[in-house]
């Protein structure tokens, strides 16, 4: 896998050229070579996403946690505490009609987060599942997002 430098520098290159008043930031703008054919130039997700809230029930309700619960990885969000999701679980109880399933927990630990949280990104997400020992979810998350894959 190549990095996003090398990238360019096989499809285009970059010049840079200073100003006349001495700037320390040059100008930096993209040539691109002629007959190279196709190529995508929309790199992907990045950890500078903000999720979904399908791609955050999507992440905890994957069974892939192997250090805890969802509910403890939630827990390691910013601005979530435990009495946070045991809070919003009991709202759900109280409107539903039969027992909520696990889904429904999740959907709406998602959707508070999501709307408490504007500021969330893949990258604090990422981070969360550090803290949370959650190692190998993290490298996934990771490779998803940052275009990068272990080796």
């Amino acid at each position: 896998m190549i990095d996003l430098c090398q990238w360019r520098a096989r499809i285009g290159s970059w010049n840079c050229s200073c100003t006349s008043s001495g700037s320390i930031y040059p100008c930096i703008y993209w040539t691109s070579n002629s007959g190279i054919g196709d190529v995508e130039l929309n790199p992907g997700p990045t950890l500078t996403d903000k999720p979904t809230k399908d791609e955050l029930i999507e992440l905890l309700s994957s069974s892939k946690f192997t250090a805890g619960t969802w509910e403890q990885f939630v827990c390691h969000l910013p601005n979530m505490t435990q009495d946070t999701v045991s809070s919003i679980k009991h709202r759900v109880e109280e409107l539903c009609d039969i027992q909520p399933s696990p889904f429904d927990y999740m959907s709406a630990v998602a959707q508070y987060y999501l709307d408490s949280s504007p500021d969330i990104t893949w990258k604090s997400i990422t981070i969360a599942l550090l803290n949370a020992d959650e190692i190998n979810l993290a490298h996934q998350i990771f490779d998803s997002h940052s275009g990068k894959k272990r080796s």
